[in-house]
């Protein structure tokens, strides 16, 4: 593994920590949040293929959680 795809992997555990449990209900704020947070890993890494890749299986890991906790609270 190269020391950038160290980096990238490392801000995207970083970034995963961070919005790991996504509120329920209507949620602006925090998706906002995200999409900021995960356009500055891009940014930070001049858009390596990795950090495109994760983040954006993150995102949809993100999305995927915070249905199941709206479909739980019906």
């Amino acid at each position: 593994m190269t020391d950038n795809e160290k980096a990238v992997m490392t801000d995207c555990y970083k970034f995963l920590n961070e919005f790991s449990n996504p509120p329920a209900g209507e949620a602006e704020e925090y998706w906002s949040r995200v999409s900021d947070a995960l356009a500055e890993i891009g940014v930070k890494h001049k858009n390596h293929p990795l950090a495109i890749q994760v983040g954006a299986g993150i995102m949809d890991y993100l999305e995927q959680k915070w249905k199941a906790i709206n479909r739980r609270r019906k």
